[in-house]
């Protein structure tokens, strides 16, 4: 049994929100906003363990959303949930601040989204961003990398 967590959930569209809410609504306790102004409303009312925002938006980016909002922020894990997958992209979300993305789409050897390494800082440090195969389902990932990021321990989506 995992511990209950509160997990803020930005999405654009109410299907993909009512979805993160079915599949992970038994586990923790999912808030899901599918407004911006909703989305930064929960944040000044409410302690969340973590924000989750699907980077689906016509309007904001995720990084634009966490730079205009790190106040409310600050010190609670930041997901990026996207379809985005190019290395500048990924770069700039972790140069910005965002804790984790995880992509919507399984990568694949052909489009060299597997395994890629990227350098975040200034010393030269790199991290690798490495899909989950056996995750085909990009919700299952997502919650299997908040368990990751928040609980720090292995979480079975089965």
């Amino acid at each position: 049994m995992s511990p209950q967590l509160d997990i803020l959930y930005i999405g654009s569209d109410q299907s993909d929100v009512d979805a993160a809410i079915s599949l992970m609504g038994d586990d923790w306790n999912i808030v899901g906003c599918v407004e911006i102004s909703n989305a930064v409303n929960t944040l000044s009312d409410k302690k969340v363990d973590c924000v989750v925002y699907d980077d689906s938006f016509e309007t904001t980016t995720g990084i634009e959303f966490y730079t205009q909002n790190e106040g409310l922020i600050a010190d609670t894990p930041f997901i990026l949930f996207s379809s985005n997958d190019t290395t500048s992209y990924l770069q700039r979300a972790i140069r910005y601040g965002v804790d984790d993305v995880v992509l919507k789409e399984p990568a694949t050897e052909s489009d060299g989204g597997v395994d890629t390494k990227f350098s975040f800082g200034d010393d030269g440090s790199t991290d690798t961003l490495t899909d989950t195969p056996e995750m085909s389902n990009p919700l299952s990932n997502l919650q299997y990398r908040i368990a990751t990021l928040l609980l720090d321990e292995e979480f079975s989506t089965e």
